[in-house]
């Protein structure tokens, strides 16, 4: 499993004579441990240690070769990295492109250091909460900041935004029937009666879901034209 250690370290990716080199000095100013990085072959090299990674891309990266450098480390890394892409043009076109190839953020150049330092923090949060360690405490788990629900045997199962909000009203109301119509507005605000077809095929996958990673039965129950109940699972803040 990948334990970081409890440290941000950021990588600023620029071609050779780039101008984001003062980047590397202002997260150093600022507290984080900073490197800049001109090739890919350093940057992936770099992202082996254990460490909490920011990469802060410049769009134009190795003449333009930047989305595919994305998609190369969220091919070998998964989420276990956070990316920030810088582009010239920070409308909505390239901010889209840039998260459709993975990147968490897209930011406009010149760039505002505060709304930056702001974003990588943000996503040294969510690194923090989806690689911290689950222990094997012999009862179900909900960790509501991550999104993760961990079996009795501390397998960890990645939700979705709906089964995690839906999870999360079961868990605060472990032991008690939750309403059908309540999880509906919880799932999708604005949720009508008519999409109760919609939780059911939720909870349905959910379930299958967690057997498949975990081998466990989720401790869900069924009462039928009333809603759902989840036992032994504690919620952990």
């Amino acid at each position: 499993m990948f334990k970081p250690q409890q440290i941000l370290r950021v990588l600023v990716a620029e071609a050779p004579g780039g101008e984001m080199t003062n980047l590397a000095d202002f997260f150093r100013f600022r507290g984080f441990q900073s490197t800049t990085v001109t090739t890919s072959d350093v940057m992936m090299q770099e992202l082996k240690a254990p460490a909490y990674h920011v990469v802060v891309l410049d769009s134009e990266y190795l003449g333009g070769s930047g989305e595919g450098i994305v998609t190369q480390v969220r091919q070998i890394y998964g989420y276990q990295a956070g990316i920030i892409v810088l582009s010239r043009d920070g409308g909505p076109k390239s901010r889209i492109r840039a998260m459709n190839v993975g990147a968490d953020a897209c930011l406009e150049r010149p760039v505002n250091l505060e709304e930056l330092e702001a974003v990588a923090w943000q996503i040294y949060q969510r690194l923090r909460l989806s690689n911290s360690v689950i222990e094997d405490t012999g009862t179900w788990a909900f960790y509501p900041g991550s999104g993760v629900l961990a079996s009795a045997n501390g397998q960890r199962i990645n939700l979705t935004g709906s089964e995690s909000r839906v999870i999360s009203e079961l868990a605060k109301n472990c032991g008690k029937v939750v309403d059908r119509q309540k999880l509906i507005e919880i799932m999708a605000p604005g949720g009508a009666p008519e999409d109760t077809r919609r939780l059911d095929v939720l909870i349905s996958r959910l379930r299958a879901k967690v057997k498949k990673q975990s081998g466990d039965e989720l401790p869900i129950q069924t009462f039928r034209n009333l809603g759902y109940a989840l036992s032994d699972v504690n919620v952990i803040a």
